[in-house]
């Protein structure tokens, strides 16, 4: 006779994780900006907050590529995570600034920024030297002026 095995029989971190027994907009409540419901691509904040939690340690940098409502920033920061998030449209920018300031204490608000992606807006510019290049080389700095302002 065999017997089956439990998750709580493996070593490895648990891949599917538990976090939509709330819903996105009960998890956001109270919590997020209101006018956060337009952006198309919320991350569950128990999801990130997890991610954060168990592959990061107090004190570590954690990077968001896509920042959007910064999310993963938002629920980095009260874990004492310094938040770096990346986002390339101005729109979600001006939002996830005005969401760490709505959510995050002052102390915890230095330890979260966003950056808006100027180096793949420089690319969707005509004059941009990297435009069209499959192979190309982002440690190469741009010389047009359309490029320079980041």
């Amino acid at each position: 006779m065999t017997t089956a095995t439990t998750p709580q029989d493996s070593a490895a971190p648990l891949a599917i994780r538990p976090v939509a027994r709330t819903t996105a907009q009960y998890q956001r409540a109270d919590r997020y900006l209101p006018c956060c419901r337009a952006q198309p691509g919320k991350m569950l904040p128990e999801l990130a907050r997890g991610i954060v939690t168990e592959y990061s340690t107090t004190g570590q940098v954690v990077l968001d590529p896509f920042a959007g409502l910064v999310t993963t920033l938002v629920e980095a920061a009260p874990l004492d995570r310094r938040g770096i998030g990346v986002e390339l449209e101005d729109r979600w920018v001006a939002l996830a600034e005005a969401n760490l300031d709505h959510v995050l204490d002052s102390n915890h608000r230095l330890l979260a920024q966003i950056r808006v992606d100027a180096w793949s807006r420089c690319k969707a510019t005509p004059s941009c030297p990297g435009r069209g290049s499959s192979r190309w080389n982002r440690s190469a700095k741009p010389k047009t002026a359309a490029c320079l302002d980041w």
